[in-house]
């Protein structure tokens, strides 16, 4: 039997800590059925929204300001800005106005284009929890990978929830959910971030610090305590820890804390015995810091 060195052993998997549950919220896709010649504007999205194409079969091209970029079956994009974007099959075709595309729409299926040559495209957006935005801060605004940065796992996956939607009386929010952030750790996996909780969590020295608040969240933490953990003297510890992550240490404690609470908050637990396993006495006080800190009160939270 073969083993892994220790070292590969002792390794922590940032992003499983990072994503332990779900960090997808409005989920939303289409399945596109285009036929040759196509082309078609984006439709204006919301600020925070991610937006993604996976290219099923067939090919084209995705137009942005002055640049052009190809696009071939089992592409995938994502787009982490609110620009406008142009797809068509090539540069020459009409563009359409996405108002004459969604004019086509028929639930969560468009068919669209001039009866030619077939091209599926699945499109949708998603948007994340604020601690997970801080995860993807450093990313490219526009990513476009291939095929083969997928598993075959990962690629049977993705056919599937292409299969599903726009299948009639399906029901598909979760796989959708789950497809989402599978792309967007694929993401992060190929473009790591320089800045940011998954960038502390990767850095030698600071990791140790972020891994120990994600391992006891409810632990009253001090900087010198962290400082210690790091092997790093406090002055040296704090500045590093802010360029490194962005944050104070005592802003990621909150900030990891009210990430372990919306997992707590999936389960049976009262929000009382949720703010207590994160290292809050006062359940007024954890409500007040998992609002600032997500934007939500906890109880919106466990309804969504």
């Amino acid at each position: 039997m073969s083993h892994r060195p220790d070292s590969m052993l002792d390794r922590p998997d940032h992003l499983s800590i990072l994503f332990g549950g779900s960090a997808i919220r409005e989920a939303r896709a289409t399945r596109l059925e285009l036929t040759a010649p196509w082309g078609f504007r984006s439709r204006p999205g919301q600020a925070n929204d991610i937006n993604f194409i996976l290219v099923a079969s067939g090919g084209g091209v995705i137009v942005r300001g002055r640049s052009a970029r190809p696009f071939r079956t089992g592409d995938v994009i994502m787009l982490f800005d609110d620009a406008e974007y142009v797809l068509l099959d090539q540069e020459a075709s009409p563009v359409a106005d996405c108002a004459a595309v969604e004019a086509k729409r028929r639930g969560t299926l468009i068919e669209f284009g001039g009866g030619g040559s077939p091209t599926t495209l699945l499109i949708g957006s998603f948007a994340t929890t604020s601690l997970h935005a801080q995860a993807i801060e450093a990313l490219p605004r526009f990513c476009q990978v291939g095929a083969g940065s997928f598993t075959s796992s990962i690629q049977a996956l993705l056919a599937l929830c292409v299969a599903e939607i726009g299948a009639v009386g399906t029901g598909s929010d979760a796989l959708l959910a789950r497809v989402c952030e599978m792309l967007l750790i694929t993401m992060l996996r190929i473009h790591p971030p320089e800045r940011g909780v998954v960038a502390g969590l990767v850095d030698s020295k600071i990791g140790r610090a972020v891994q120990a608040i994600y391992d006891r969240p409810d632990e009253r933490w001090s900087l010198h305590v962290l400082a210690r953990i790091a092997g790093m003297s406090r002055s040296a510890f704090a500045a590093r820890f802010r360029t490194i992550v962005g944050l104070s240490a005592y802003e990621c404690v909150t900030h990891i804390r009210m990430r372990s609470a919306s997992v707590l908050l999936e389960s049976d637990e009262t929000i009382a015995s949720v703010s207590q396993a994160v290292g809050y006495a006062s359940e007024a006080a954890f409500k007040r810091a998992f609002k600032r800190v997500l934007g939500i009160t906890p109880g919106s939270a466990r309804r969504q």
